[in-house]
């Protein structure tokens, strides 16, 4: 931890010696951490933990990307913003910035400065192509090859590189980067940088590189059959991917949360996303997904109250999740299983809506304002309120209801997930039903299942609240694979869906690539109270973020090519190049 933190000192103070022009693009493309005393093996831990360290990133993850995976919702900015398809451009854009200003700009200049230091090397430029991907998963065609090189290559407009020469870019430099580490198993240098779960072990980062390119493979599974066939049957030579029970992911601090609108320039040791969702104060916090909630309810899945409990945020402290939150799971679950009344227990809203409204959608369905006796009524409740001044007990006690993340997963010490030994036991199940391999699909499916529970959740995410034993047994054994092609994809995605609740980049893309698990129809909901119009009088769910603005300003021609020649006109309903069929939906009824 001593080296993390005189990486982040010293990055920090790059940032601030260094001028920094007032040039977009330039800023864009500059290392502004380029400095006498900042070297790669700095550079590298910066930008493993800007991977899920930056507030300002987590904006647009918050606003767009978690509601439209449908695991998360209720926010005012998710409703207001990806809820009610409205573009906000400082939103939309700062993943693109946070990750090409900070990430990749210092990874480019890492590699330029490490040439002789073969695990770095390769550990930077694996780093590089995964912060790629997620930016071209989300925004489509994106400057790769000629990015993040103003100072060393002069370019400050970059080209945009088509999504199908991304792919080939990202699997080409995951090659490369096992050619370097096998070239360096015992790096000294990697060891001291690394702040992820591997700890310098390079023989696991090859590993995770097979893992990694195993993903991308299964990505592209439906618009080049054959290529993702290759590049999936290559991740399992060798040294081949992560075991069951290893999981690659960024390690982060106990340290308060800062909530700084600046904060992509303070405090990147710990996990942003998990600040964000917890929010700013008592009526910020997103809200749990009623659509996961619905799935995990159905599944008798064991993890649904080990991911969403129902809290009072009244008196919580702001900047550290474990103090003042007050869990009422209890009496919200008897209360919604009493046959008296089943009304007045679990309560959720769809993503798009805020936990604040109300009222009947165009689809039928009526969201009455929250019934809330079962925690008001509770003894619990007025033990809570004992002493306490009425007009302060009384805000927002019914939001207790419509659901809220866990504490365990919106700690500042929550690991950033880059991927799970879960996630290739799924993958290498998709692969056997596709034919690829001579595996047992069933087999690998359980496996990832319990993995999942009781290795992921249980022993990463989780610190007390764990799902026993004999309920993932149970679990599992109830949870066998179809022999049908379509509905094996459809089960083994629906799991994967589960596992990346904390990962909700990855969620989205394999959503839109699987097309499963099937959605809420959006339409059928409206607007909730927002009032807002959309960008497109279109409300259907969009699988894609608009440009930064300043791209039309600033890199104009080479923006211009991708909006008028090779989109021939820019939508957010517009698929990517790897999604080949519309997501599936279906109305929503309710239980």
């Amino acid at each position: 931890m001593k080296w993390l933190c005189a990486a982040f000192f010293i990055l920090h103070s790059s940032f601030f010696i260094s001028s920094c022009s007032d040039s977009y693009m330039e800023d864009l493309n500059t290392d502004k951490s380029k400095t006498s005393v900042s070297e790669p093996a700095y550079q590298l831990t910066f930008a493993l933990l800007s991977t899920y360290g930056s507030f300002g990133s987590m904006e647009a993850v918050r606003a767009y990307v978690a509601p439209y995976t449908q695991m998360y919702g209720g926010s005012w900015n998710a409703a207001n913003a990806g809820g009610a398809n409205l573009y906000k451009n400082d939103v939309s854009q700062s993943l693109w910035n946070v990750h090409y200003q900070n990430g990749i700009k210092n990874l480019v200049d890492a590699e330029y400065n490490c040439q002789d230091d073969k695990a770095m090397l390769g550990a930077i430029r694996l780093h590089k192509a995964y912060l790629f991907n997620i930016l071209t998963d989300v925004y489509g065609d994106i400057p790769v090859k000629q990015a993040g090189k103003a100072a060393h290559g002069g370019i400050i407009t970059p080209e945009y590189d088509t999504q199908e020469d991304i792919y080939n870019y990202l699997f080409d430099e995951i090659d490369a980067s096992i050619e370097l580490f096998r070239q360096d198993l015992n790096s000294l240098t990697l060891k001291k940088a690394d702040v992820t779960s591997m700890g310098g072990d390079v023989k696991m980062w090859i590993r995770y590189a097979n893992s990694f390119k195993m993903r991308l493979a299964m990505r592209i599974s439906d618009v080049a059959p054959e290529l993702a066939k290759t590049k999936f049957l290559e991740a399992m030579q060798g040294e081949g991917a992560l075991d069951p029970i290893e999981n690659a992911y960024v390690k982060y601090l106990h340290q308060p949360f800062t909530f700084e609108s600046s904060n992509e320039d303070v405090d990147f040791r710990v996990n942003a996303f998990a600040e964000i969702i917890y929010g700013q104060d008592k009526t910020q916090p997103t809200g749990f997904g009623m659509t996961l909630y619905d799935y995990l309810r159905d599944e008798k899945d064991p993890r649904l109250h080990h991911y969403c409990r129902f809290i009072n945020d009244n008196f919580r402290d702001n900047t550290d999740p474990r103090i003042g939150r007050e869990d009422f799971t209890e009496e919200v679950l008897a209360a919604e299983y009493d046959n008296d009344d089943k009304t007045k227990g679990v309560q959720m809203v769809p993503a798009c809506w805020a936990w604040y409204d109300q009222g009947n959608t165009p689809g039928g369905a009526n969201f009455a304002w929250p019934e809330a006796d079962c925690v008001t009524k509770s003894q619990h409740y007025q033990e809570f309120i004992a002493g306490r001044e009425k007009d302060v007990v009384s805000d927002y006690y019914y939001k207790t209801v419509r659901g809220s993340v866990a504490t365990e997963y919106v700690l500042p010490e929550t690991p950033g997930m880059l991927v799970s030994g879960a996630e290739v036991c799924f993958l290498k199940a998709e692969a056997a039903v596709n034919g690829w391999i001579n595996e047992d699909a069933n087999a690998l499916y359980q496996r990832g299942i319990e993995v999942a529970i009781g290795t992921v959740h249980n022993k990463v995410y989780a610190q007390t609240s764990t799902v026993s034993t004999a309920e993932i047994t149970e679990y599992v054994a109830n949870h066998t694979l179809s022999t049908e092609s379509e509905k094996a994809k459809e089960q083994i995605n629906t799991q994967a869906w589960f596992l990346h609740f904390a990962n909700p980049l990855e969620a989205w893309a394999n959503l839109r690539r699987s097309d499963y698990p099937a959605l809420y129809e959006r339409t059928q909901f409206g607007q909730g109270q927002n009032g807002y119009q959309d960008m497109e009088n279109n409300m259907s769910q969009p699988v894609r973020l608009y440009y930064p603005q300043e791209e039309n300003e600033y890199n104009h021609d080479n923006y211009h090519e991708v909006i008028d020649n090779r989109m021939k006109g820019f939508s957010w309903h517009k698929r990517m190049w790897w999604d080949t069929k519309e997501q599936n939906y279906k109305t929503y009824v309710r239980n």
